[in-house]
């Protein structure tokens, strides 16, 4: 072996254990935040829970006066047991590991969702397009993405609202497009990060990064394509059989 080659396995091997120890601190950060997370998570679902039980049995036996007071505490409980599962969910270091997979249609998910969305009272259009495209993931999960996406588009069209589910070079694809102000130029390249909302959003700022852990633990990824326009890629189960070698799907 030339002196040359040894040199540079030397400088490669002393590079790469350099780099391990950069990275430890990191990594070792990372990794408190997520045991912090979920513990504060587990330790504040159940009080929050039995306050919301509390409100809500108080709320009944209570004049008249002091119902609406119980009952804004019950629901504020609850709202934050929402919150707490979101952080909880955004604590796991688990993707793919952590759903449970079976073949789901989007379309039909996308539909669901909709449909139990659908309010007489809300001024607003939806163009609504759909196409078979099955995936293998958590429907329970994918319910969650879509709901996200197509609440936060309710809560900031001004009168339209258009949303296609179909298939598309092995894709399935999910986009939901409104006519609102869009997402702030300054907030874009953050969009999906925790608690990162807009001027006008009355939501936690979880809901997208949520979509965003959805979508890559399905081995998919959602992007944002400008003004209020999201787009969702999950692989279609044929073609994710295909990758891992079953060729009888």
């Amino acid at each position: 072996m030339s002196v040359d080659a040894l040199l540079l396995i030397v400088v490669g091997t002393a590079s790469y254990a350099l780099a391990r120890q950069a990275l430890r601190p990191l990594v070792e950060a990372r990794e408190r935040e997520e045991r912090f997370a979920s513990d504060v998570a587990h330790e504040l679902r159940t009080p929050l829970g039995a306050i919301a039980s509390l409100a809500e049995t108080a709320e009944a036996d209570a004049p008249d006066p002091s119902r609406s007071t119980f009952a804004s505490i019950a629901r504020r409980a609850l709202e934050c047991g929402e919150l707490v599962g979101d952080l909880l969910t955004l604590a796991r270091a688990g993707g793919s590991e952590a759903l449970d997979r079976e073949p789901i249609d989007l379309a039909i998910v996308v539909r669901r969702v909709l449909r139990d969305r659908d309010r007489s009272d809300e001024p607003i259009r939806v163009d609504a397009t759909y196409a078979s495209a099955i995936v293998i993931g958590d429907e329970r999960r994918l319910q969650q993405l879509a709901r996200n996406l197509i609440d936060n588009a309710f809560a900031h069209a001004r009168s339209r609202i258009t949303i296609t589910v179909g298939v598309e070079r092995g894709n399935a694809t999910f986009c939901v497009d409104d006519d609102g102000p869009g997402v702030p130029a300054e907030l874009a390249p953050r969009i999906f990060e925790r608690f990162v909302k807009g001027p006008h959003s009355n939501g936690s700022g979880l809901g997208l990064a949520i979509s965003r852990w959805i979508a890559s633990a399905h081995g998919g990824a959602i992007d944002f394509g400008g003004g209020a326009r999201f787009e969702v890629r999950l692989p279609c189960a044929r073609a994710l059989r295909q990758a891992q070698g079953d060729e009888n799907f």
